[in-house]
């Protein structure tokens, strides 16, 4: 089930996904954004809409995330999904970019459809050379809270004062 990440700020497929009930009392369904973390909601679905959805990505099984560094710029989502099939599924590619240009950062994401078609594409592909760059794949570790709770008012360094 799709929703808006208010994050990454992009549409993307939930994970971890519950029907719940907003302070409204409106039905909504609940789920976790797959490359931040962030808690993302969808207003207007129902308990059983949710159910049926919920139902069909537990079936799949555990998936495993991995990170892909040292990216060159050129690398485009298609293709680090060419790379990673030789070794099994794969469930979704995600190339990180600059929010305000557009550009990419060099480094992204790669969901596999089980840990060890995972494992294997990590072992495979660490080191290999694509557009130039050996690639850094390793697997994804979760995102650290260090960031979270912080305004523009309380950032450290740097300034004037």
């Amino acid at each position: 089930m799709e929703a808006y990440c208010m994050k990454c700020r992009t549409k993307r497929e939930m994970k971890d996904v519950q029907a719940v009930t907003m302070k409204n009392g409106k039905p909504a369904t609940q789920g976790v954004c797959p490359v931040c973390g962030t808690k993302m909601f969808r207003i207007g679905r129902s308990t059983e809409q949710v159910n049926k959805s919920t139902e069909q990505v537990n079936k799949s099984g555990p998936n495993m995330r991995i990170y892909v560094g040292n990216l060159s710029y050129e690398v485009t989502e298609e293709e680090l999904r060419q790379e990673f099939a030789a070794f099994g599924e794969v469930t979704s590619v995600t190339i990180i970019t600059d929010k305000y240009t557009g550009r990419p950062k060099g480094f992204g994401f790669v969901e596999m459809a089980s840990v060890s078609e995972g494992q294997a594409a990590i072992a495979g592909l660490n080191g290999k050379t694509l557009k130039d760059r050996a690639l850094n794949v390793d697997a994804a570790r979760p995102r650290s809270d260090s960031r979270e709770g912080r305004s523009y008012g309380e950032r450290r360094g740097g300034g004037f004062g």
